[in-house]
Formats: C-alpha cells, structure tokens, sequence
C-alpha cells in the first residue's frame, strides 16, 4: 500500500478540513494511507517560542522516516518561511515526490 505524507502547518478553518478531507477520501479509493504533520501554533513569532516551537518544527524530522512514496506540502500556509524551506529541502534530499498545494495547485515528479 502506497503512503502519502501531507504536511499543513496547522488546520485552523473549514478551507483546510476540506482540503484534507479530500485528500484523504481520494488517496483512500485509490487504496493509499495518508499521514497528516500538522502543529499547533505554525511557528508563530510569540514571546515564548524557543522550546516550544523546536518541539513542534521537529514534527518534521518524521519525513525522514515515515518511509513515504510522495508528499503533498500545503505551502501557502506556512508562517515561517525558513521552516517551509526546510521541509522542502527534506523532501527533495530523501527523492520524494512531492506537490506543493498553494493558490494553484502544482507538482514536482
């Protein structure tokens, strides 16, 4: 069974619910898992940051061995820019094939 990473900062309105909804309804007919990274507070620059958010951007280091055939990365909503290229240069380090959702859809294959 193939697996398929999705990687959201944070689900925070009705507009990434469905997105993930159909993502995961569309990779299930097609007989695929689907695995969510996600965190809280998607590297907001708050006042108490440093542990907190080292914890949740290490979310990430899980693409490393989630053992993934491809990656959907919902770039248009990461607030910090160095963590969405982070995580990109992980994906294309390990050779996953990735799309980016933003607000068009593309693919890197």
């Amino acid at each position: 069974m193939k697996r398929i990473g999705v990687v959201i900062p944070s689900i925070t309105d009705d507009l990434q619910t469905q997105l993930l909804d159909g993502i995961v309804r569309t990779a299930s007919a097609e007989g695929c898992d689907v695995i969510v990274l996600t965190t809280v507070t998607n590297g907001l620059d708050f006042h108490v940051q440093s542990e907190i958010m080292e914890g949740e951007e290490s979310i990430y280091c899980l693409l490393d061995r989630a053992a993934l055939d491809g990656v959907l990365l919902a770039s248009q909503y990461f607030v910090k820019e160095s963590v969405r290229r982070m995580i990109s240069e992980k994906i294309r380090r390990a050779g996953i094939s990735s799309g980016y959702i933003t607000k068009k859809i593309s693919c890197q294959v």
